[in-house]
């Protein structure tokens, strides 16, 4: 078994994000397992990339309670009885035991030569010690840069593809990558850093299967056939700059929301986040340096 952990840094401590490991499947072949550090609690998810331009909301106390997380992974199959596609599954297991699946079934790999999303992630300050890295004898560590959480925020996208299909950038993008190539798959993780304080909570969006037949609005139509087809390789750094835009949404609900729980705690970072438009905050993105 290949295990691969993908890992930060905060002041020369390393931080971990997630482990991938290579294991054989019954009947299936060699899949790719995303073990994710976990979050400390589990509030809720964002599961389609489709979103709209409305103010952010303050939600209802009782849609929040915290439920602590016991386990998240993404698991990427090789689906060997389809020409077509492939399987990625998400699994979060919860302390109180809930378990909540889902099924992204994509045709990047197999039929198109393109990049399958995975997932997106705003990390938190990373200071809690489920952060913490163990490495074990045979583990291959992978590196992102340190970075300084009082000043940056990191936003990570998981991408996979073919193992010769490479992430290719521009030399003054303002992403970054690193990957790993197994048998069947190369896991890409493209990063950035948000040039606002990181925030205590961070957030989490993927992706699952849905028919774009059941929505009859075309935007919704035409996004779920692009997360289904993938996305193309010259289309990575627009993908990614969009999603970052919907993270930044994010965090201007969340720190409102926080600021209404911790009266007043985070008043600076709201007048910071409301004070710059989307354009000009996607335009700090870049290098912690």
């Amino acid at each position: 078994m290949v295990t691969v952990k993908f890992v930060t840094g905060i002041n020369g401590d390393k931080r971990g994000l997630l482990t991938a490991e290579e294991r054989a499947e019954a009947g299936d072949g060699l899949g790719v397992f995303l073990y994710l550090k976990k979050a400390e609690n589990y509030t809720g998810a964002t599961s389609m990339l489709v979103f709209d331009d409305k103010p952010p909301v303050i939600f209802p106390e009782d849609a929040y309670q915290e439920t602590p997380s016991k386990q998240q992974r993404y698991s990427i199959h090789s689906s060997m009885n389809s020409k077509t596609g492939n399987l990625i599954k998400h699994t979060l297991e919860l302390e109180n035991g809930k378990i909540f699946e889902g099924a992204h079934f994509t045709e990047a790999i197999k039929t198109h030569d393109r990049f399958a999303f995975v997932y997106a992630r705003r990390t938190t300050e990373l200071f809690g010690a489920h952060y913490d890295v163990q490495e074990d004898e045979g583990d291959i560590v992978i590196s992102l840069p340190d970075f300084d959480p009082h000043k940056y925020n990191l936003c990570y996208f998981v991408l996979v593809s073919r193992p010769d299909r490479k992430i290719e950038l521009e030399e003054d993008s303002f992403f970054s990558y690193v990957d790993h190539c197994f048998a069947n798959f190369r896991v890409s993780i493209l990063y950035t850093f948000l040039k606002i304080p990181s925030y205590k909570r961070g957030h989490l969006f993927h992706c699952i299967t849905f028919n774009p037949k059941d929505f009859e609005d075309t935007t919704t139509q035409e996004m779920l056939k692009t997360l289904s087809e993938g996305v193309m390789p010259e289309n990575v750094i627009t993908f990614a700059t969009n999603r970052v835009k919907e993270l930044i949404q994010e965090c201007i609900e969340t720190a409102c929301r926080m600021d209404l729980e911790d009266k007043g705690r985070d008043i600076p970072l709201i007048a910071f986040l409301m004070g710059e438009n989307y354009i000009q905050l996607v335009s700090k993105i870049g290098k912690n340096s």
